[in-house]
């Protein structure tokens, strides 16, 4: 209403006389200063009105009368902008600044102007070069160092200015113009998120989780810092920092993007329950989101809760039947029902679908994968041969880069099979192709381990450090060859040092747990593991080794399988989890659970004497003597140890007498 009465008192006979008469008291400079406001008001209203050509026209004639108002020039270029003329917009906004260089007004306007035009070309499906983007880039940095310059308390100049800084590969101009802010705003989410996010660009995690940590003590419930925090718990690849920081921010903001990462953070930190929870809430939302269906289902999967996640993923099939990567999710289900040969049919009829002359490189990640899958399986299978097949037809796929990872994984398939020689060969082969990768060096000195030259494998792995301190790659690879060769002093001599090395680091208590465990020192032993968990609570191989050496010792058995159960969650095809779990559940006196989880065990970890033994033992207190001999006599053929092998002879001697008197 305003509006409207404002039109008709300017367009009324008395005002439009002002421009042909000198009113009365007023001089003519004075007059045309009137005049000239009235065409400045006028074009002001018609704005209002979205008349952008006859503003125009107004403004044009206020210019006539008064043609050096910087205020003028500054309000035409934004009714350009309005109508998209920027080419206008710009000349009158560059006309404005050249008049009154502190015209914030025009600096803002030329800052949005060029704002848009790094978007343009960032979405560009064009060719952009770097100068064209370099070059606006930094037309924008002067408009915003001005908007600053005239405005000192401005919180969206600094921000702004702030980002283009960082855009711009400046990170510590951007640090100084945040910091800036913080002292006109210090207690500013946005200000301590720019921050933060700069840190995290700047792969200094650490520092940014201590600067949001100490905002989010005065401001908990300050959603944007939460998201951001797990952000950079997240790269850090601390899991449950990650997971807590999302739960807290999406009960603050319910945004969809947000839940999916706290979704997404929770698989990650094993909370597979929670992570459940939250997917089926996204998808009520929306039941035909593919990716939440095919996460849901590999949830049920690792939850053992093999109908529901075929029901799940099934869904997400019948909208997209083709697609591969669904597919070979349906096979892993197979696979770790145990149902081997329906997996590899399954992973075979993709490779079949996929065929082609050329291979783009998705083509290729997706064959690598049905591959890598038929590969496991088949030594899974102790079928080597076809398990060294599949993955030979994935090295022919693969890019130099990961050929070397692939021809290790060859080797390893060969040492499965007791075939040493070949194992050697084939990193040998590898070692001449690259040689100078340290994984396929650190490979051949586990062979040289294996065969009993532990002093050459040392060596190997000390010309590795080229004369610095070993990392913890290499100090756990020369442990190892220590361990082998029971040569437990020089084991913990090299672990000592590289305590002092790397006194953070949390690998060190777990290898030391490993150390004494070894030695049978299970007192020592314990408290290592559990300084480790103090780190790391939900490290699976830790819960693991210090869930089965207390049931091993018969200690402490309820943790223990509260325990081995958390390792098992993270990866139920996992032999070693699993046989550790079933082995509590023996020493719990709960055989059928322990022979559901034994049987599994050894049919992911088909070559493990240790595995077999333990099963033996569930079949003979359940009085399956037959079956009992059955699996002493296979698990015999891949004991490696003598002590394994004696013991192993004995239980079939003592079977074979029980049979005999049933």
């Amino acid at each position: 209403m305003k509006r409207v009465l404002l039109l008709a008192f300017l367009l009324a006979p008395g005002s439009s006389a002002m421009a042909q008469n000198t009113p009365a008291g007023m001089t003519a400079a004075e007059a045309k200063k009137a005049e000239a406001y009235f065409h400045f008001t006028m074009a002001r209203v018609l704005d209002q009105e979205q008349a952008f050509d006859e503003s125009i026209k107004e403004y044009r004639k206020a210019l006539e009368i008064t043609p050096n108002d910087a205020d003028v020039y500054a309000a035409m270029a934004r009714t350009y902008l309005n109508q998209k003329n920027r080419e206008e917009a710009m000349k009158a906004a560059q006309k404005a600044v050249e008049i009154n260089p502190n015209n914030l007004g025009a600096h803002r306007l030329l800052g949005d102007i060029y704002i848009s035009a790094i978007q343009n070309l960032q979405n560009s499906r064009q060719p952009v070069t770097p100068a064209q983007l370099k070059d606006t880039l930094d037309r924008a940095i002067r408009e915003f160092e001005e908007i600053v310059r005239i405005d000192r308390t401005g919180r969206e100049g600094y921000l702004m200015l702030g980002q283009l800084y960082r855009i711009s590969d400046s990170p510590e101009k951007a640090a100084e113009i945040y910091q800036k802010f913080l002292n006109i705003e210090p207690g500013s989410e946005d200000g301590v998120v720019a921050l933060a996010g700069l840190a995290i660009d700047a792969n200094h995690n650490a520092q940014a989780i201590e600067l949001l940590n100490d905002f989010l003590k005065r401001q908990p419930a300050a959603d944007r810092a939460l998201e951001t925090l797990g952000d950079a718990y997240s790269n850090l690849g601390e899991t449950t920092g990650a997971a807590d920081a999302y739960k807290r921010a999406a009960a603050l903001n319910d945004d969809p993007e947000l839940r999916n990462k706290l979704a997404d953070a929770l698989l990650d930190d094993n909370r597979l329950e929670e992570a459940a929870t939250v997917f089926e809430e996204i998808l009520r939302e929306d039941q035909t989101n593919a990716v939440v269906l095919q996460k849901l289902a590999q949830i049920y999967r690792r939850q053992m809760k093999y109908a529901e996640a075929r029901e799940t993923l099934g869904r997400a099939l019948r909208r997209s039947s083709t697609n591969p990567s669904l597919r070979i999710d349906m096979a892993l289900i197979d696979r770790d029902e145990g149902k081997f040969e329906d997996a590899v049919r399954g992973l075979e009829s993709i490779l079949k679908d996929s065929e082609k002359a050329i291979y783009s490189q998705t083509d290729k990640a997706i064959r690598i994968r049905a591959y890598t899958q038929i590969g496991i399986i088949r030594s899974l299978q102790t079928r080597f041969d076809d398990a060294v097949a599949a993955f030979s037809s994935m090295r022919a796929l693969a890019d130099a880069s990961d050929r070397n990872r692939i021809d290790m994984m060859i080797a390893d398939t060969y040492k499965e099979a007791k075939n040493i020689d070949k194992a050697e060969a084939t990193i040998r082969t590898a070692m001449q192709e690259s040689p100078n990768n340290k994984d396929l060096q650190i490979a051949y000195a586990d062979i040289l381990s294996t065969r009993g030259r532990t002093d050459e494998s040392i060596q190997l792995l000390q010309r590795l450090s080229a004369g610095q301190t070993p990392d913890m790659e290499l100090v756990s690879a020369m442990i190892g060859v220590y361990e082998q060769a029971r040569r437990f002093t020089d084991a913990q001599n090299t672990l000592d040092a590289a305590a002092r090395n790397f006194p953070d680091e949390k690998q060190i208590h777990f290898l030391q747990g490993a150390l004494y465990e070894r030695q049978d020192k299970a007192t020592e032993a314990e408290q290592a593991f559990r300084r480790a968990l103090d780190l790391d609570k939900n490290n699976p191989s830790v819960l693991n080794y210090l869930g089965y050496m207390l049931a091993d010792r018969n200690m402490k058995l309820e943790e223990a399988l509260t325990m081995v159960k958390k390792a098992v969650d993270t990866d139920p095809t996992n032999g070693a989890f699993l046989d550790s779990l079933g082995w509590v559940y023996f020493k719990l006196d709960r055989l059928d659970l322990a022979e559901q989880f034994l049987k599994r065990a050894v049919a992911f970890a088909a070559t493990n004497a240790t595995m077999y033994d333990h099963l033996g033992d569930v079949y003979y207190k359940v009085g399956k003597f037959q079956d009992a001999q059955a699996t002493w006599t296979k698990g015999l053929q891949f004991a490696d140890e003598p002590e394994e092998a004696t013991r192993m002879r004995q239980k079939l001697e003592q079977v074979k007498s029980q049979a005999s008197i049933r």
